[in-house]
Parts: C-alpha cells; structure tokens; sequence
C-alpha cells in the first residue's frame, strides 16, 4: 500500500555539516495493517510519518502509494488522496477553537465538496460519542473530547488511512484509553492504522512495530 525505498531526510546545518533524520529507510506497509512507529523524542518517527503521510518531502528515496511513485502524481491527485483516502490525528489536536465540534469535524467534507456531508459528520460524530456535543465550541470541550473531535474530523471523508501522531500524548490515562480503543475498532472495521507513539503499552494494539533510533530502523515485526 505504502511503501518507501531508500528514503533519507536530510538538514543542511551549515556548508559543511548535514544531519540525516531518517537515513536510508526500506519499508512496506500494507493495506489493513495497525503499525506503531516507537522511538523517542527526536528519534525521527514523526518526521518519518509525515514522509508517509505526504506531509513532508524525502531528500533521497521514493514513496510509493499503491504501487505509483507520488512524486509523479499531479498536485490535484494528490490534495485529493491527502483529503479523501488519508485521515490525520495529531497530538495537539488543531480544532478551530471558535467553531462547534460540528463545524470542525465539517471541514475536511466541505474542502472535498461533498454534498452530504451533513450526514457524514453526524455519523462521524455518533461513531467517536460525542453527537450530543455536536453544538459546543471546541474550546469548551475536555482534551479527550477534543482528541475525539479531531478523530471524527479525520473520519468524515471515509479515508482508507489513519496517520496518528502521539493522539493520546496530552490525555490522562481514562482518555487514553478511550482513545486507543476507537483506532482498535477502526482498524477492525478495515482501516490501516499508522501510529507514531513513545508509549511502549501502545504495542498491543499493532499488527507491525517498527522501532526508530537517530533516524535508522532498529527493528520491524
């Protein structure tokens, strides 16, 4: 489904010096798979998932997506695939503070013109329990409850890939597991699952682990 040859992110620091956070990365994710991305801070796991993710460049290497290099695809094919087939959660959430849990979860739906997206984000809503929130201004709901704002709003356009980085860092251990608990009944229900995490106890949820240390694979199941 996704898959990466000989990927490196490079940073110049100054005319003689570069700093590799991914360096010479080889891996194959398929379709329906749960994968955790596990390393520490700086460890290069989130720059890894945005290269996966299309939300960053490599330096060297190619990205495959189903088969095709992205980098051959033209920009509106791939603001459609980043809209529609993938679905992102990030860490700190990133909700328009003003607009109701409604309003944010429609955002991604209204981008990809889709005339019913009424019915989308009501079910998107319903899936993550917070239908009776639908009204209430993010800046008014908890952490976990925007946490699972921010996973509706990934969930409205029926994407064939979730990219989740570090979803459950802000939350108390309640909502972490609320949350873990919703990416194990999407993966259930057939969608791949990419998740970067620090967190060792998220292991059980994977069907792929794969360990990064200073840019490098240290090892993958």
């Amino acid at each position: 489904m996704i898959k990466l040859e000989n990927v490196s992110k490079v940073y110049r620091i100054s005319n003689i010096d570069n700093f590799y956070a991914l360096k010479n990365i080889n891996l194959n994710i398929r379709q329906g798979e749960f994968v955790v991305i596990l390393g520490r801070s700086g460890s290069g796991k989130t720059t890894l998932l945005n290269i996966l993710s299309k939300l960053d460049e490599p330096t060297e290497g190619i990205v495959l997506y189903h088969g095709e290099s992205i980098d051959k695809l033209t920009t509106n094919t791939l603001l459609n695939i980043r809209n529609q087939q993938f679905g992102y959660i990030f860490q700190s959430f990133y909700l328009e503070p003003e607009y109701t849990a409604f309003d944010n979860v429609s955002i991604p739906a209204l981008i990809a013109r889709n005339k019913t997206y009424k019915h989308k984000v009501i079910e998107s809503l319903d899936l993550v329990g917070l239908l009776s929130k639908q009204k209430i201004k993010a800046k008014n709901l908890s952490g976990g409850e925007q946490q699972r704002v921010a996973i509706a709003r990934a969930l409205v356009n029926d994407p064939q890939v979730i990219f989740a980085d570090e979803p459950t860092g802000n939350l108390d251990s309640y909502n972490h597991d609320i949350i873990m608990s919703l990416l194990k009944k999407l993966h259930e229900n057939g969608k791949t699952i990419i998740l970067v995490t620090h967190d060792e106890s998220n292991i059980k949820y994977a069907t792929k682990v794969i360990r990064i240390k200073d840019g490098v694979i240290e090892w993958q199941t």
